[in-house]
C-alpha cells in the first residue's frame, strides 16, 4: 500500500469534517462494504451507478483546500470497491470507470499506481479506449521520467493504442518514451521494461503480422495485470487470435501457429 494510502486512515477525520463543513457529507460516505448483494435486482444496481455518478460529479467540482492527494486516494479506494462489486458490475457494466479516472486525475494526476487499474478498468471493461488515452495523454503532462513506475504508464498508452486504436505509430512512440523512462530506474524490472518496449518499438516498425502484433500486446497486458479478471480477459484474448500461449514461473510466451 503507498504512503498516501497508508496516511489516508490518520487523516481522515479531518477531511471529513471539510467536507461536512460544505454540506457533502452523505453523498461522500462508503458504502457499506459488507452488504449482501446476492439478491441485487438490476434496476437496484442501476439506481446505485446512478448514486455513484451524481457523487462523482461533486467530487470533480469539490474544492480541495490543500487536501487533493488525500481525496484522490479516497475515491481510487471507492473505484476498487466499485470495481470488485461482481454482482453489481454484471448488472450494469464498468461504464463509470472513466469517470472515476477522469476524477482521480483531476486531484492528482501525480498518483501514478492509479493507472494500473484504472486505465485497464476504461478500456478493457468499460469499452472506452479513448478516454483512457485522452486522461492518460492529460496525466502524462505532469508526470516525469525520474517518477517511480512513470514508464509503465506509457506502457499502458501503448496497449490501448495498439489493441484498440490501430494506430502502430503512436504506440510505437509510446514504447519508446516507455524504454527511455525506464532507463532512469536502476531495478530488474526497469530494465526489463526498457528492454521489451525498444524491442517492441522496433518490431513495430517492421509493419508486422497484425495477429501476431495483437497477441504480443495481450501478452504484455498478461505480465502488468494486477488482478485476475484482466489477466484471464488477456489469455482468452491470445487463444481467440490462434497464438500458442506458454506460461512458467518466469515468463509468459507468445507464438503463432505459422511463425518459424
Amino acid at each position: 500500500m503507498s504512503k498516501r494510502l497508508s496516511s489516508f486512515y490518520s487523516l481522515i477525520l479531518p477531511i471529513l469534517v471539510l467536507i461536512a463543513s460544505l454540506g457533502t457529507v452523505v453523498l461522500l460516505q462508503l458504502p457499506r462494504a459488507n452488504q449482501d448483494k446476492s439478491s441485487l435486482t438490476k434496476a437496484e444496481a442501476l439506481k446505485e451507478e446512478q448514486q455513484k455518478r451524481l457523487r462523482l460529479n461533486i467530487l470533480k467540482q469539490l474544492p480541495t483546500f490543500g487536501y487533493a492527494n488525500l481525496l484522490a486516494d479516497w475515491i481510487f479506494l471507492d473505484f476498487i470497491q466499485y470495481y470488485g462489486d461482481g454482482p453489481s458490475r454484471n448488472l450494469t457494466g464498468n461504464s463509470l470507470s472513466s469517470n472515476y479516472f477522469e476524477t482521480v486525475i483531476k486531484k492528482d494526476p501525480r498518483f501514478v499506481g492509479a493507472y494500473f487499474l484504472l486505465a485497464p478498468a476504461t478500456s478493457l471493461f468499460a469499452g472506452d479506449p479513448f478516454k483512457s488515452v485522452e486522461l492518460m495523454d492529460q496525466g502524462l503532462q505532469y508526470v516525469t521520467a525520474q517518477t517511480d513506475l512513470a514508464y509503465q504508464i506509457w506502457l499502458y498508452k501503448a496497449l490501448d493504442e495498439t489493441l484498440f486504436l490501430g494506430d502502430y505509430e503512436k504506440a510505437r512512440h509510446s514504447y519508446e518514451t516507455a524504454a527511455k523512462w525506464a532507463l532512469y530506474h536502476d531495478t530488474d524490472m526497469a530494465r526489463v521494461a526498457a528492454e521489451r518496449s525498444q524491442e517492441t518499438a522496433a518490431f513495430l516498425a517492421t509493419n508486422p503480422d497484425g495477429r501476431l502484433v495483437q497477441a504480443s500486446a495481450w501478452m504484455t497486458v498478461y505480465t502488468y495485470a494486477g488482478d485476475d479478471q484482466t489477466r484471464e480477459l488477456a489469455l482468452k484474448k491470445m487463444k481467440e487470435l490462434g497464438a500458442e500461449v506458454t506460461i512458467t514461473p518466469d515468463q509468459i510466451s507468445v507464438k503463432m501457429p505459422e511463425e518459424e
